[in-house]
Protein backbone atom coordinates (compact mmCIF):
# COMPACT_ATOMS: atom_id res chain seq x y z
CA UNK A 1 0.00 0.00 0.00
CA UNK A 2 1.00 3.26 -1.42
CA UNK A 3 1.25 5.90 1.48
CA UNK A 4 1.01 9.48 -0.25
CA UNK A 5 2.59 12.72 1.02
CA UNK A 6 -0.69 13.73 3.74
CA UNK A 7 -0.24 10.22 5.27
CA UNK A 8 3.86 10.63 5.87
CA UNK A 9 3.37 13.98 7.59
CA UNK A 10 0.73 12.46 9.99
CA UNK A 11 3.10 9.12 10.32
CA UNK A 12 6.09 11.32 10.81
CA UNK A 13 4.16 13.74 13.53
CA UNK A 14 2.84 10.97 15.48
CA UNK A 15 6.14 9.08 15.47
CA UNK A 16 7.75 12.30 16.91
CA UNK A 17 5.38 12.67 19.42
CA UNK A 18 5.16 9.24 20.55
CA UNK A 19 9.04 8.69 20.49
CA UNK A 20 10.45 12.18 21.85
CA UNK A 21 9.15 11.05 25.55
CA UNK A 22 11.46 8.05 25.82
CA UNK A 23 14.45 9.71 23.79
CA UNK A 24 13.98 12.37 26.69
CA UNK A 25 13.64 9.61 29.12
CA UNK A 26 16.73 7.22 27.73
CA UNK A 27 19.03 10.36 27.30
CA UNK A 28 18.48 12.01 30.72
CA UNK A 29 18.55 8.27 32.71
CA UNK A 30 21.81 7.54 30.56
CA UNK A 31 23.21 10.64 32.04
CA UNK A 32 22.28 9.44 36.08
CA UNK A 33 19.86 12.25 35.90
CA UNK A 34 16.86 9.53 36.85
CA UNK A 35 17.28 6.97 39.55
CA UNK A 36 15.07 4.37 38.79
CA UNK A 37 15.51 2.52 42.18
CA UNK A 38 11.67 0.97 42.73
CA UNK A 39 9.44 2.16 45.64
CA UNK A 40 6.88 -0.28 44.33
CA UNK A 41 4.57 -1.10 47.71
CA UNK A 42 4.70 2.74 48.69
CA UNK A 43 1.30 3.48 50.72
CA UNK A 44 1.91 6.34 52.80
CA UNK A 45 0.91 9.62 51.95
CA UNK A 46 3.50 12.52 49.74
CA UNK A 47 4.94 14.45 51.53
CA UNK A 48 2.83 18.15 51.03
CA UNK A 49 6.20 19.44 49.31
CA UNK A 50 5.97 16.61 46.82
CA UNK A 51 2.78 16.54 46.24
CA UNK A 52 2.43 19.03 43.15
CA UNK A 53 4.71 16.32 41.14
CA UNK A 54 2.44 13.83 41.36
CA UNK A 55 0.90 14.86 38.31
CA UNK A 56 -1.69 11.80 37.71
CA UNK A 57 -2.45 11.56 41.47
CA UNK A 58 -1.69 8.20 41.89
CA UNK A 59 0.49 9.33 45.01
CA UNK A 60 3.55 8.42 43.42
CA UNK A 61 6.15 10.32 41.28
CA UNK A 62 6.76 7.96 38.35
CA UNK A 63 7.89 8.58 34.75
CA UNK A 64 3.93 8.82 33.95
CA UNK A 65 4.31 12.52 35.95
CA UNK A 66 6.93 13.49 33.77
CA UNK A 67 5.27 12.46 30.69
CA UNK A 68 2.27 14.45 31.78
CA UNK A 69 4.52 17.33 32.44
CA UNK A 70 6.06 17.00 28.78
CA UNK A 71 2.63 16.84 26.91
CA UNK A 72 1.55 20.13 28.84
CA UNK A 73 5.04 21.63 28.27
CA UNK A 74 4.67 20.93 24.71
CA UNK A 75 0.90 22.30 23.94
CA UNK A 76 2.22 25.50 26.24
CA UNK A 77 4.29 26.15 24.05
CA UNK A 78 2.66 25.76 20.48
CA UNK A 79 -0.02 27.52 22.05
CA UNK A 80 0.44 29.45 25.31
CA UNK A 81 -3.66 29.27 25.64
CA UNK A 82 -3.40 25.71 26.57
CA UNK A 83 -1.72 26.89 29.88
CA UNK A 84 -2.48 23.62 32.41
CA UNK A 85 -1.56 25.22 35.65
CA UNK A 86 -1.06 21.26 36.93
CA UNK A 87 2.53 21.56 35.24
CA UNK A 88 3.08 24.57 36.48
CA UNK A 89 4.83 23.88 39.64
CA UNK A 90 6.80 27.07 40.69
CA UNK A 91 2.79 28.81 40.45
CA UNK A 92 4.55 31.59 38.47
CA UNK A 93 1.75 31.52 35.47
CA UNK A 94 3.98 30.07 32.49
CA UNK A 95 5.27 26.62 32.13
CA UNK A 96 9.37 26.59 31.75
CA UNK A 97 12.09 24.19 32.40
CA UNK A 98 12.35 25.62 35.74
CA UNK A 99 8.80 23.66 36.47
CA UNK A 100 11.25 20.54 35.33
CA UNK A 101 13.58 21.70 37.37
CA UNK A 102 10.94 21.27 40.46
CA UNK A 103 9.13 18.18 39.08
CA UNK A 104 12.95 16.62 38.95
CA UNK A 105 13.99 17.46 42.42
CA UNK A 106 10.71 16.14 43.87
CA UNK A 107 11.12 12.85 41.36
CA UNK A 108 14.70 12.65 43.08
CA UNK A 109 13.93 12.85 46.76
CA UNK A 110 10.69 10.92 46.22
CA UNK A 111 13.47 8.11 45.16
CA UNK A 112 15.60 8.50 48.36
CA UNK A 113 18.45 9.93 45.96
CA UNK A 114 18.11 14.00 46.74
CA UNK A 115 17.95 14.91 50.90
CA UNK A 116 16.84 18.64 51.24
CA UNK A 117 19.43 20.70 51.17
CA UNK A 118 22.28 18.33 49.30
CA UNK A 119 22.22 21.25 46.25
CA UNK A 120 21.18 18.26 43.98
CA UNK A 121 18.52 19.83 42.27
CA UNK A 122 19.34 21.38 38.10
CA UNK A 123 21.67 23.79 38.83
CA UNK A 124 20.55 24.38 42.05
CA UNK A 125 17.35 26.42 40.60
CA UNK A 126 14.76 25.91 42.86
CA UNK A 127 11.85 28.39 42.10
CA UNK A 128 13.78 30.71 39.92
CA UNK A 129 13.13 32.48 37.93
CA UNK A 130 13.60 36.47 36.63
CA UNK A 131 10.13 37.58 38.27
CA UNK A 132 7.02 39.54 36.76
CA UNK A 133 8.40 43.22 36.86
CA UNK A 134 5.51 43.97 39.26
CA UNK A 135 7.92 47.00 41.13
CA UNK A 136 8.35 48.67 37.88
CA UNK A 137 12.04 50.17 36.92
CA UNK A 138 14.21 50.77 39.34
CA UNK A 139 16.76 53.52 38.46
CA UNK A 140 19.30 54.46 41.90
CA UNK A 141 20.16 57.78 41.29
CA UNK A 142 21.84 58.07 44.99
CA UNK A 143 23.11 55.99 47.58
CA UNK A 144 20.50 54.14 48.92
CA UNK A 145 19.57 51.01 51.16
CA UNK A 146 17.63 48.59 49.36
CA UNK A 147 15.64 48.13 52.71
CA UNK A 148 15.34 51.95 53.40
CA UNK A 149 11.93 53.84 53.61
CA UNK A 150 9.80 53.76 50.51
CA UNK A 151 5.95 54.76 50.23
CA UNK A 152 5.71 50.95 49.11
CA UNK A 153 6.85 49.70 53.26
CA UNK A 154 7.80 52.36 55.78
CA UNK A 155 9.65 49.77 57.75
CA UNK A 156 12.21 47.90 54.95
CA UNK A 157 11.47 49.34 51.40
CA UNK A 158 11.16 47.37 48.79
CA UNK A 159 12.82 44.50 50.97
CA UNK A 160 11.62 44.73 54.41
CA UNK A 161 12.82 41.66 56.41
CA UNK A 162 11.82 39.43 59.40
CA UNK A 163 12.84 37.16 61.84
CA UNK A 164 11.02 33.68 61.43
CA UNK A 165 10.03 32.38 64.92
CA UNK A 166 8.14 28.62 63.89
CA UNK A 167 7.18 27.51 60.40
CA UNK A 168 3.52 25.14 60.35
CA UNK A 169 4.15 21.29 60.75
CA UNK A 170 2.79 21.12 57.10
CA UNK A 171 5.42 23.52 55.61
CA UNK A 172 3.08 26.11 54.10
CA UNK A 173 3.49 28.92 56.87
CA UNK A 174 5.39 30.76 58.98
CA UNK A 175 5.39 32.63 62.06
CA UNK A 176 7.52 35.77 61.84
CA UNK A 177 8.48 38.35 64.51
CA UNK A 178 6.43 40.94 63.95
CA UNK A 179 3.12 41.79 61.65
CA UNK A 180 4.00 43.29 58.16
CA UNK A 181 1.09 44.77 57.83
CA UNK A 182 1.01 45.92 53.76
CA UNK A 183 4.46 44.91 53.65
CA UNK A 184 4.02 41.85 52.57
CA UNK A 185 1.07 40.31 51.01
CA UNK A 186 -0.79 37.70 48.39
CA UNK A 187 1.72 37.42 45.18
CA UNK A 188 5.24 38.70 46.96
CA UNK A 189 8.03 36.60 46.82
CA UNK A 190 10.09 35.93 50.12
CA UNK A 191 13.71 34.72 50.39
CA UNK A 192 14.06 32.43 53.08
CA UNK A 193 17.41 31.23 54.61
CA UNK A 194 18.98 30.49 57.79
CA UNK A 195 21.58 32.37 58.12
CA UNK A 196 23.52 31.41 61.83
CA UNK A 197 23.82 28.53 64.18
CA UNK A 198 23.11 28.20 67.53
CA UNK A 199 25.96 26.57 67.90
CA UNK A 200 24.81 23.78 65.26
CA UNK A 201 24.91 24.50 61.40
CA UNK A 202 23.52 21.42 59.76
CA UNK A 203 20.98 23.80 58.05
CA UNK A 204 22.75 27.07 58.05
CA UNK A 205 22.96 28.26 54.87
CA UNK A 206 19.78 26.30 53.22
CA UNK A 207 17.35 28.58 51.40
CA UNK A 208 14.49 28.79 48.90
CA UNK A 209 11.91 31.23 47.59
CA UNK A 210 8.38 30.80 48.31
CA UNK A 211 5.31 32.48 46.91
CA UNK A 212 3.02 34.34 49.52
CA UNK A 213 -0.49 33.32 50.05
CA UNK A 214 -1.75 35.67 52.12
CA UNK A 215 -0.78 37.22 55.55
CA UNK A 216 -2.82 37.39 58.97
CA UNK A 217 -1.11 39.18 61.61
CA UNK A 218 2.32 37.45 61.92
CA UNK A 219 1.29 34.06 59.77
CA UNK A 220 2.95 34.49 56.67
CA UNK A 221 0.72 31.62 54.11
CA UNK A 222 2.74 30.31 51.39
CA UNK A 223 1.27 28.86 47.91
CA UNK A 224 3.28 25.87 48.34
CA UNK A 225 4.84 23.97 51.38
CA UNK A 226 8.51 24.97 51.77
CA UNK A 227 10.85 22.13 50.60
CA UNK A 228 14.10 22.64 52.81
CA UNK A 229 14.72 22.54 56.58
CA UNK A 230 15.82 25.25 59.17
CA UNK A 231 16.46 23.55 62.47
CA UNK A 232 18.96 22.78 64.67
CA UNK A 233 19.96 19.83 63.02
CA UNK A 234 19.16 17.73 59.69
CA UNK A 235 15.18 17.30 59.28
CA UNK A 236 14.27 19.32 61.67
CA UNK A 237 12.80 23.34 62.27
CA UNK A 238 13.37 22.93 65.83
CA UNK A 239 15.39 25.54 67.80
CA UNK A 240 14.19 28.69 65.63
CA UNK A 241 14.43 31.67 67.25
CA UNK A 242 16.41 35.26 67.25
CA UNK A 243 19.34 36.07 68.94
CA UNK A 244 22.85 33.94 69.85
CA UNK A 245 21.99 30.36 71.07
CA UNK A 246 18.57 30.23 68.14
CA UNK A 247 18.84 29.08 64.61
CA UNK A 248 18.37 32.92 63.10
CA UNK A 249 16.19 32.68 59.95
CA UNK A 250 15.24 35.61 58.01
CA UNK A 251 12.52 35.98 55.52
CA UNK A 252 12.89 39.11 52.92
CA UNK A 253 10.81 40.52 50.13
CA UNK A 254 12.21 40.18 46.86
CA UNK A 255 12.05 43.50 45.12
CA UNK A 256 10.43 42.15 41.49
CA UNK A 257 12.02 44.95 39.29
CA UNK A 258 11.28 45.30 35.53
CA UNK A 259 14.75 47.02 34.56
CA UNK A 260 17.01 47.98 37.28
CA UNK A 261 20.27 50.76 36.25
CA UNK A 262 22.47 51.65 38.99
CA UNK A 263 24.04 55.21 37.66
CA UNK A 264 27.52 56.01 37.98
CA UNK A 265 29.40 56.35 41.21
CA UNK A 266 26.03 55.74 43.02
CA UNK A 267 25.48 52.85 45.20
CA UNK A 268 23.02 50.65 46.26
CA UNK A 269 23.29 48.66 49.61
CA UNK A 270 21.08 47.44 52.47
CA UNK A 271 21.74 47.55 56.37
CA UNK A 272 24.33 45.18 58.06
CA UNK A 273 24.10 42.25 59.66
CA UNK A 274 22.75 43.59 63.32
CA UNK A 275 22.49 39.75 64.58
CA UNK A 276 18.81 38.97 63.79
CA UNK A 277 18.57 40.40 60.13
CA UNK A 278 20.56 42.62 57.41
CA UNK A 279 23.26 42.12 55.34
CA UNK A 280 21.48 40.78 52.51
CA UNK A 281 20.81 42.65 48.60
CA UNK A 282 18.62 40.18 46.56
CA UNK A 283 16.16 41.10 44.16
CA UNK A 284 14.67 40.19 40.53
CA UNK A 285 14.49 41.79 37.42
CA UNK A 286 12.58 40.72 34.29
CA UNK A 287 14.66 42.75 32.11
CA UNK A 288 18.20 43.88 32.00
CA UNK A 289 20.32 45.11 35.73
CA UNK A 290 22.89 47.63 34.31
CA UNK A 291 25.47 48.25 37.22
CA UNK A 292 27.24 51.25 36.12
CA UNK A 293 28.04 52.08 40.03
CA UNK A 294 28.27 49.71 42.54
CA UNK A 295 25.91 47.36 45.17
CA UNK A 296 28.49 47.31 47.83
CA UNK A 297 27.52 45.09 51.16
CA UNK A 298 31.38 45.76 52.01
CA UNK A 299 31.22 45.00 55.53
CA UNK A 300 27.72 44.28 55.85
CA UNK A 301 28.23 40.49 56.85
CA UNK A 302 28.91 38.97 60.47
CA UNK A 303 30.49 41.16 62.75
CA UNK A 304 33.81 41.35 63.93
CA UNK A 305 34.81 41.20 67.67
CA UNK A 306 33.68 43.18 70.27
CA UNK A 307 35.64 46.37 71.67
CA UNK A 308 35.71 47.48 74.54
CA UNK A 309 35.46 44.12 76.93
CA UNK A 310 38.91 43.56 78.86
CA UNK A 311 40.62 40.31 77.03
CA UNK A 312 39.00 40.37 73.33
CA UNK A 313 36.21 38.52 71.57
CA UNK A 314 35.53 35.86 68.06
CA UNK A 315 34.64 37.13 65.41
CA UNK A 316 30.98 36.19 64.55
CA UNK A 317 30.48 33.28 62.33
CA UNK A 318 28.03 30.75 60.59
CA UNK A 319 27.72 28.56 63.05
CA UNK A 320 28.21 31.13 66.47
CA UNK A 321 27.93 34.35 67.40
CA UNK A 322 30.41 36.62 69.31
CA UNK A 323 31.68 35.80 72.85
CA UNK A 324 34.38 36.76 74.88
CA UNK A 325 37.55 34.95 75.22
CA UNK A 326 36.21 32.71 72.24
CA UNK A 327 37.87 29.85 69.87
CA UNK A 328 37.50 29.77 66.35
CA UNK A 329 34.39 28.53 64.96
CA UNK A 330 33.36 27.73 61.55
CA UNK A 331 34.29 31.40 59.70
CA UNK A 332 34.56 33.62 63.25
CA UNK A 333 38.01 33.85 64.01
CA UNK A 334 39.44 33.25 67.99
CA UNK A 335 40.48 36.03 70.20
CA UNK A 336 43.97 37.01 68.95
CA UNK A 337 43.38 40.02 66.37
CA UNK A 338 42.79 36.37 63.96
CA UNK A 339 41.22 37.31 60.29
CA UNK A 340 37.73 35.35 59.62
CA UNK A 341 37.50 32.75 57.03
CA UNK A 342 35.20 31.53 54.21
CA UNK A 343 36.46 30.00 51.07
CA UNK A 344 40.10 30.12 52.36
CA UNK A 345 41.77 30.98 55.90
CA UNK A 346 44.41 33.01 55.49
CA UNK A 347 45.64 33.32 59.22
CA UNK A 348 48.54 30.42 59.96
CA UNK A 349 46.98 30.57 63.66
CA UNK A 350 43.48 31.25 65.33
CA UNK A 351 41.68 31.79 62.10
CA UNK A 352 37.90 30.54 61.63
CA UNK A 353 37.90 27.25 60.07
CA UNK A 354 37.10 27.29 56.38
CA UNK A 355 33.15 26.33 55.34
CA UNK A 356 30.97 26.85 52.81
CA UNK A 357 30.46 25.33 49.43
CA UNK A 358 31.43 26.89 45.96
CA UNK A 359 28.14 26.61 44.17
CA UNK A 360 26.09 28.74 46.57
CA UNK A 361 23.65 25.99 46.95
CA UNK A 362 24.37 27.00 50.28
CA UNK A 363 24.17 30.93 51.15
CA UNK A 364 26.42 32.34 53.55
CA UNK A 365 27.55 35.91 54.28
CA UNK A 366 31.86 36.45 55.25
CA UNK A 367 32.70 36.01 59.18
CA UNK A 368 34.66 38.61 61.13
CA UNK A 369 38.11 39.32 62.77
CA UNK A 370 38.65 38.60 66.34
CA UNK A 371 39.58 41.49 68.46
CA UNK A 372 42.14 41.44 71.45
CA UNK A 373 43.52 43.53 73.95
CA UNK A 374 46.99 44.79 73.14
CA UNK A 375 49.79 45.96 74.97
CA UNK A 376 48.89 50.03 75.81
CA UNK A 377 44.86 49.29 74.90
CA UNK A 378 43.31 49.77 78.21
CA UNK A 379 39.84 48.01 76.62
CA UNK A 380 39.82 45.82 73.25
CA UNK A 381 39.27 47.26 69.73
CA UNK A 382 36.70 45.69 67.20
CA UNK A 383 37.86 42.96 64.66
CA UNK A 384 36.53 43.33 61.35
CA UNK A 385 33.17 42.79 59.71
CA UNK A 386 32.65 40.16 56.57
CA UNK A 387 31.28 40.91 53.70
CA UNK A 388 27.01 40.47 53.30
CA UNK A 389 25.19 38.50 50.26
CA UNK A 390 24.23 39.53 46.68
CA UNK A 391 22.19 37.49 45.12
CA UNK A 392 20.43 38.86 41.83
CA UNK A 393 17.84 36.56 39.07
CA UNK A 394 17.49 38.40 35.91
CA UNK A 395 17.18 38.03 32.52
CA UNK A 396 20.21 40.08 31.52
CA UNK A 397 22.80 40.83 33.74
CA UNK A 398 25.87 43.77 32.90
CA UNK A 399 28.68 44.37 35.27
CA UNK A 400 30.33 47.52 34.41
CA UNK A 401 30.86 49.25 37.71
CA UNK A 402 31.15 46.76 41.17
CA UNK A 403 30.00 44.53 42.77
CA UNK A 404 31.38 44.70 46.29
CA UNK A 405 31.33 41.72 49.02
CA UNK A 406 34.44 42.83 50.52
CA UNK A 407 35.44 42.43 54.35
CA UNK A 408 36.61 45.07 56.24
CA UNK A 409 40.42 46.03 57.82
CA UNK A 410 40.22 45.24 61.94
CA UNK A 411 40.18 48.67 63.58
CA UNK A 412 43.88 49.95 65.20
CA UNK A 413 44.53 52.51 67.92
CA UNK A 414 46.88 54.55 66.13
CA UNK A 415 50.02 54.10 63.57
CA UNK A 416 52.15 52.26 66.32
CA UNK A 417 50.23 49.35 66.91
CA UNK A 418 48.46 46.15 65.09
CA UNK A 419 45.55 46.46 63.89
CA UNK A 420 42.55 43.45 65.03
CA UNK A 421 41.91 41.25 62.51
CA UNK A 422 39.68 41.23 59.25
CA UNK A 423 36.72 40.08 58.21
CA UNK A 424 36.46 37.49 55.24
CA UNK A 425 34.79 38.07 51.72
CA UNK A 426 31.06 37.08 51.52
CA UNK A 427 28.48 35.86 48.69
CA UNK A 428 27.61 36.65 45.13
CA UNK A 429 25.39 34.80 43.38
CA UNK A 430 24.40 35.75 39.99
CA UNK A 431 21.30 33.88 38.20
CA UNK A 432 20.53 35.50 34.10
CA UNK A 433 20.22 34.34 30.67
CA UNK A 434 22.81 36.26 29.87
CA UNK A 435 25.24 37.26 32.30
CA UNK A 436 27.83 40.08 31.57
CA UNK A 437 30.98 40.37 34.71
CA UNK A 438 33.51 42.57 32.91
CA UNK A 439 37.25 41.93 34.55
CA UNK A 440 37.96 41.70 38.15
CA UNK A 441 34.55 43.52 38.99
CA UNK A 442 33.27 41.46 41.62
CA UNK A 443 34.95 41.45 44.78
CA UNK A 444 35.06 39.24 47.73
CA UNK A 445 38.40 39.72 49.04
CA UNK A 446 38.80 39.80 52.61
CA UNK A 447 40.48 42.50 54.86
CA UNK A 448 43.76 43.19 54.19
CA UNK A 449 45.33 44.55 57.67
CA UNK A 450 47.14 41.97 60.30
CA UNK A 451 45.00 39.01 60.63
CA UNK A 452 44.28 38.30 56.87
CA UNK A 453 40.88 37.69 56.41
CA UNK A 454 39.85 34.87 53.92
CA UNK A 455 38.17 35.03 50.52
CA UNK A 456 34.52 34.74 49.99
CA UNK A 457 32.70 33.15 47.05
CA UNK A 458 31.62 33.77 43.38
CA UNK A 459 28.65 31.43 41.66
CA UNK A 460 26.67 32.37 38.34
CA UNK A 461 24.21 30.49 36.41
CA UNK A 462 23.32 31.43 32.78
CA UNK A 463 21.00 30.02 30.27
CA UNK A 464 22.34 31.59 27.03
CA UNK A 465 25.47 33.73 27.34
CA UNK A 466 28.02 34.22 30.03
CA UNK A 467 31.27 36.28 29.54
CA UNK A 468 34.11 38.20 31.88
CA UNK A 469 36.71 36.85 34.61
CA UNK A 470 37.08 37.06 38.39
CA UNK A 471 39.38 36.88 41.09
CA UNK A 472 39.05 34.57 42.99
CA UNK A 473 37.49 32.41 40.02
CA UNK A 474 34.07 32.23 39.80
CA UNK A 475 31.92 29.03 39.96
CA UNK A 476 29.46 28.60 36.91
CA UNK A 477 27.27 26.34 35.62
CA UNK A 478 24.53 26.50 32.68
CA UNK A 479 21.16 25.40 32.59
CA UNK A 480 18.40 25.10 29.89
CA UNK A 481 16.62 27.62 28.52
Amino acid sequence: MRINNKGKIILGLLSFFLITPLVVFYVLDGAGVFDTRSRAGTTEELPEALKKADLNGDNKITISDFGIWLSSYRDYKANPAAFAARADLNSDGAITIMDFSLWLNAYREFKGTNEPGSGGDLAGLVNYNWGNGSDGDFVVSGNVDIDAQTEKCTVGGFAPSYNVMSFASDGKSATVDSTPGTCLKAGDEVLVINVQGGGTYDNVGNHEILKIDSVTGSTVKFTAAKVKFYGSSSGTDAGIGKGCGSQVVVMQRIPQFKNVTINADKTLSAKAWNGDKGGIVVFKASGTVNINGSISVAADGFRGGLKNNTSGSSGEGMSSCSVASGIANFGGAAVGAFGGAYATRVDGTGPGLVYGVADLSKLYLGSGGSSVKRSGDRLSRAGGAGGGLVFILANDINVNGTINATGANGTVRNSTTQPRGAGSGGSVKLVGDNVVLGTNKILVNGGTTYGLGGTGRIAVYYSSVISGSTTPSFYSKQFPK
